[in-house]
């Protein structure tokens, strides 16, 4: 075998184009949109708050200095974080020095995360003077108030008790769990009505309520509170794998350590494959010893219910999960199955006899989670290990959290094939700032690993003078707001908010034609639109109503660093938010991509995933790409031709493929791939794919490739000469 050393020597000279400030059009914003906003007050704003973060930067490196001095666990949080700001004032004093229309609309949408981040240090400073000048914190523990903790008792009722002792404390608080086996069942009566503070936008919430007030602990509203076990020694045990296990609501600085979380009945059962009929649409299985039935009430009235198979030799997932349709006993442990409706093309070749499955029961992402937490501030987890789940592990709607040290896996000692049913973490939209998880490990999960949602929100009517648009929600706390078209994920407006007579309103009126709830349900239909809906309909499109992006109403400063994600079947961690740093972690395993930063328009996740980082990652066995960075339209045959996605760094990093391209970039742009190494085992293909780009510059890259693979594959070859600074080597084997 010979390899071949080259420096990208055949790449067009084209693609080697000097280096320019960013200015390429990427068409995220209609041309009405960008000759109708008022550029003189955009910038004015956008300015103003740049200037007053800059001016603030002596004070974010004094708290920087103290955490330090301190020990603090919330030293790497904020260390990160002042990396992301720093990151987009970058980015919006570059797209301010461009000049053009589009380049000042971009830097306007992402001023209000800069003040967003912004505030998060004075909040953190505020937060080390409170604990400075706090009372000396009380230690209770559950076994005073009559727990147990034999695996036998229902210790629910003593923790109750315990909560309600530190609650009536009135200072800090720290409840101990000495080692043990706590057994703990929901409560027996559910309050009827309940409120708690809002720590993230302020006054008081009842959101969801029905739902949210049933859990096996609830902590509501608690402050400065600590739920501390014995590392490795101290296990909750819940009871009904329908129900959350701990939820947090309205809390303040809550620190959950050293506890271990498992259900009793677990969320899911296990088997083998015995026989499976020539479509592989029914299946014989065989439940392992010690496994409950699928008949069971808790899987067969779950929500969803689906069939996953994997490797009978590496007990990792295999391609695909289906959902389940009837199920008969056929006598001892076996049953025959059914799989329920799925896309024809989805392979079934992993639905082999002899291949391990599991059997799963995921209920209500809201209200069936390991641990929630609900308009919070503050959280701490720390040495928290999850063995299992009915749906999401961490569903989070807090302000800042952090997870160091937390685990999800299958309980040591036993022959479980899963963890949890679901994500490991969920962090959804409108909580500001972002969690930072360090040094924590997720494996062997039913979903995705981590997945930070941020949503956008369909527009339901718009008043007759275009000034409101309901839900009127997405007009609150909130400086201004984009208008994007539901179908073609470009913008259509950009709006300020002001408040007029108390209530806030658009500055000026929404242009004509925006789609809503409501006119799309209008049954009188021009011709044109009967034969414009049924083509969209033939291609299996969906006619969606406008969405409104408010500048508020997203999160920044999420942080991942030094974990790890092994046998995932999902993605490792799915980005749609901006201002994202994943470094020094390891993707090992996964049925989909690594990271995957992307615009899921599909699922209305519309929010520009701007300023986000992977650094100093290590990549292998990845489905699909290593980093996957896309918008997704909203219908499958459809193509974005926006792009959103912009200001990413992939740097320093290490990535082991073979089927898929290590890198693709689609829809996206001002995007720096430097410094990583990529390795492509056989067969032949590339190790970047490109699609829809603009300003993309790859630097001091290495790939490793074999015979008759090429560096690059370009979707359209007219865009080969939007790649800059090529300065990459290529080692290939003849």
């Amino acid at each position: 075998m010979r390899f071949k050393l080259s420096l990208l020597a055949a790449i067009p000279l084209a693609l080697c184009a000097a280096e320019k400030p960013f200015s390429a059009p990427t068409g995220y914003f209609t041309p009405e949109c960008l000759a109708s906003f008022p550029q003189a007050e955009f910038r004015q704003e956008t300015e103003a708050a740049l200037d007053a973060v800059l001016a603030e930067k002596p004070e974010r490196l004094r708290l920087l200095s103290l955490l330090k001095a301190a020990g603090s666990p919330r030293f790497t949080a904020v260390a990160k974080r002042m990396e992301i700001l720093d990151s987009l004032a970058a980015y919006i004093a570059e797209r301010l020095k461009s000049g053009t229309a589009e380049s000042l609309l971009f830097a306007w949408s992402a001023h209000e995360e800069l003040e967003m981040l912004s505030g998060y240090f004075a909040e953190e400073a505020k937060l080390l003077q409170e604990m400075k000048h706090a009372p000396k914190i009380r230690s209770f523990s559950v076994r005073e108030f009559g727990a147990r903790g034999d695996g036998r008792t229902d210790d629910g009722p003593a923790i109750r008790r315990a909560l309600e002792a530190a609650a009536a404390a009135k200072s800090p608080v720290r409840l101990l769990f000495p080692a043990g086996t706590y057994r703990i069942e929901p409560e027996s009566r559910w309050p009827e009505h309940g409120s708690w503070p809002n720590r993230i936008s302020g006054g008081v919430s009842s959101w969801n309520f029905d739902t949210l007030k049933k859990a096996h602990l609830r902590l509501l509203s608690p402050e400065h509170l600590t739920l501390e076990g014995e590392a490795g020694q101290t296990r909750l045990l819940f009871t009904d794998p329908a129900l959350c296990g701990i939820r947090i609501l309205g809390g303040y600085h809550t620190t959950l350590r050293n506890l271990t979380l498992d259900y009793e009945t677990l969320p899911f059962t296990q088997g083998r494959i015995t026989a499976a009929d020539a479509e592989r649409t029914r299946l014989e299985v065989e439940i392992d010893e010690g496994f409950s039935s699928p008949l069971e009430p808790n899987l067969l009235q779950a929500p969803s219910r689906r069939l996953t198979p994997l490797s009978p030799e590496t007990r990792t997932y295999l391609p695909g999960t289906f959902p389940l349709g009837k199920v008969e006993p056929l006598g001892g442990r076996k049953f025959r199955v059914e799989l329920g409706s799925f896309h024809a093309g989805t392979a079934r070749t992993s639905l082999a006899p002899g291949n391990p499955v599991v059997i799963t029961g995921r209920y209500d992402s809201r209200c069936a989670n390991a641990i929630s937490s609900i308009s919070s501030k503050f959280d701490c987890f720390e040495g928290i290990t999850v063995h299992s789940s009915p749906s999401w592990t961490w569903h989070l709607l807090s302000y800042a959290p952090i997870l160091r040290n937390c685990r999800i896996e299958p309980k040591p000692g036993t022959s479980r094939l899963i963890s949890t049913n679901g994500d490991g973490l969920m962090f959804t939209a409108i909580s500001k700032i972002g969690p930072c998880l360090e040094n924590c490990s997720f494996s062997s999960m039913e979903d995705d690993g981590i997945n930070l949602a941020a949503a956008s929100i369909a527009i339901g009517s718009v008043t007759r003078d275009g000034l409101r648009s309901l839900p009127e929600r997405t007009m609150n706390n909130t400086s201004g707001v984009l208008i994007l078209d539901g179908n073609t994920g470009q913008i259509k407006a950009a709006r300020r908010i002001v408040r007029r007579n108390g209530r806030a309103e658009y500055a000026t009126p929404l242009p004509e034609g925006i789609a809503t709830r409501e006119t799309l349900r209008q049954p009188a239909l021009t011709e044109d639109q009967k034969r414009e809906q049924k083509t969209m309909y033939q291609q299996k499109k969906v006619l969606r109503p406008d969405l409104v992006l408010p500048l508020g109403g997203c999160f920044s400063g999420s942080v991942i660093v030094g974990s790890t994600y092994h046998n995932i079947r999902g993605l490792g961690v799915q980005m749609t938010a901006p201002g994202v740093l994943v470094e020094n972690s390891t993707f090992d395993t996964i049925t989909g991509p690594g990271v995957s930063i992307t615009a899921l328009c599909s699922w209305g996740l519309y929010f520009s995933a701007r300023n986000g980082a992977v650094r100093n990652c290590r990549f292998r066995n990845t489905g699909g790409s290593a980093i996957y960075v896309r918008c997704i339209p909203p219908y499958a045959e459809g193509k974005m031709e926006a792009s959103s996605i912009q200001h990413i760094l992939i740097e320093d990093n290490e990535m082991e493929t073979s089927g898929k391209p290590a890198i693709n970039l689609w829809n996206c742009a001002d995007v720096r791939v430097v410094g990583n190494r990529i390795r492509r085992s056989a067969p032949p293909g590339p190790a970047v794919s490109l699609n829809r780009i603009a300003d993309i510059r790859f630097e001091d890259n290495t790939f490793l490739l074999p015979g008759g693979s090429s560096p690059f594959a370009f979707i359209d070859p007219a865009e080969e000469n939007k790649l800059k600074n090529i300065n990459s080597k290529v080692i290939s084997n003849e």
